[in-house]
This record gives C-alpha cells, structure tokens and sequence, in this order.
C-alpha cells in the first residue's frame, strides 16, 4: 500500500544524523506550495536543538511562499479555474472559440467530476 502524500505546508519525518564534529544534523522533507517535496536542515550542538531549530526554518519558509498571490492553499478548484481562465484572456494565445472550450469543459466535465472530492476544495 502506498504512502500518504505529505499535504502541502507540511513536513514528514525528521531524521538525525551525528556530524564528525559532535554536531547534530536535523533533516526532512518539506511539501511547498508548488506541491513539490524539498529537503530542509538544520545543525546545532543536540538533536533537541537541531530539531527546534529546523522547525524554526520550516515556520520562517511557510511565511514566505503562502498567501503572496490570488491563489493560496485554500483556493478552491473551481477559484483555480476562473484565474486560469482569466489568465488565458489576458495572454491571447488561444482563440475565444477554444478559451470558450475550455470553460464549457472545466464546467460541464472537469467541475462536476471533482465535486466533493477532497473536503469539498472544489468549488465555484
């Protein structure tokens, strides 16, 4: 059975290790907003300091990337969609008749497919 997926803004399992020097390391991977995993350490003189002091790095990282923009962890799909929508307008890279396209589908197909998967982040 697979493992569950670590949700974004979170961390999974710390793992210590003892540097040469007597220092120890701290280590994890963390789930940024983009969804992709990133290792994240941290090195003091005890495992206890090491482990504050990589929480403390991963508090400081959480502040910058959420929330900058319109989108944050808790849009919902269907907010995503109307960006990206929106988004196509604003490039002009694809004809009004497959932007139209493309809405119709995230509406009638894409929306009411995901509806009620995952607490409800669907939504218009």
């Amino acid at each position: 059975m697979a493992r569950p997926r670590t949700p974004i803004g979170t961390f999974g399992e710390i793992d210590f290790r003892s540097n040469p020097n007597g220092s120890v390391r701290a280590r994890t991977r963390f789930r940024d907003d983009d969804g992709q995993l990133r290792p994240v350490e941290a090195t003091a003189a005890t495992r206890k300091a090491a482990e504050r002091k990589l929480k403390e790095k991963i508090a400081r990282r959480g502040r910058y990337a959420s929330g900058m923009g319109e989108l944050t962890p808790d849009t919902t799909f269907g907010k995503l969609v109307e960006v990206w929508l929106e988004d196509l307008e604003l490039e002009d890279r694809v004809a009004a008749s497959t932007r139209e396209l493309y809405e119709r589908d995230m509406r009638t197909l894409v929306l009411p497919a995901l509806r009620g998967t995952s607490r409800g982040v669907v939504g218009n």
